[in-house]
């Protein structure tokens, strides 16, 4: 096979390529051109019920593909509309571990002020360690422990 013979199959694979990543694309923007109407239309109806029925005028297909995608998330979009019920469950969650933390933490850094050779940190960590000594069961205390420890304690 002589090289010239192998570069029209070349560009002929590539072209067949581009053309799939192209179709991706756009049935890409057709969710995306769905979900701009969806939220502009519940928007001015001022409830996303109001929309549960319609099509868009847009694109037919991207409403399809985007009740196909979504139809497998029904949590998720039932979270989003119960924002408050939503805090209200993690509150109760996670109230126990984080005022736990907060308990020790206060105590923590007051120390590490007053004896900043030893840091607040180096407090923090004795003290936990003493108090996990007298604590027989953690479960209702993890979730808000790890909330703390990832999303408070952890730098940017």
């Amino acid at each position: 096979m002589t090289p010239s013979a192998s570069v029209p199959a070349l560009f002929e694979h590539q072209r067949e390529a581009l053309r799939e990543q192209m179709e991706q694309l756009q049935r890409t923007m057709d969710v995306l051109d769905y979900k701009c109407w969806y939220y502009e239309t519940a928007r001015e109806a001022g409830s996303v019920g109001a929309c549960s029925s319609w099509t868009p005028r847009r694109s037919r297909s991207a409403s399809a593909a985007c009740a196909a995608s979504c139809a497998a998330r029904p949590a998720q979009t039932e979270a989003a509309r119960k924002p408050k019920e939503k805090l209200h469950e993690f509150h109760l969650q996670n109230w126990k571990g984080t005022l736990l933390c907060l308990v020790i933490a206060l105590p923590c850094w007051w120390l590490g002020k007053r004896f900043p050779i030893v840091g607040g940190p180096v407090f923090a960590i004795v003290s936990g360690m003493i108090v996990t000594l007298f604590i027989r069961d953690r479960s209702t205390l993890q979730s808000g422990i790890t909330f703390v420890s990832k999303r408070c304690c952890s730098t940017p």
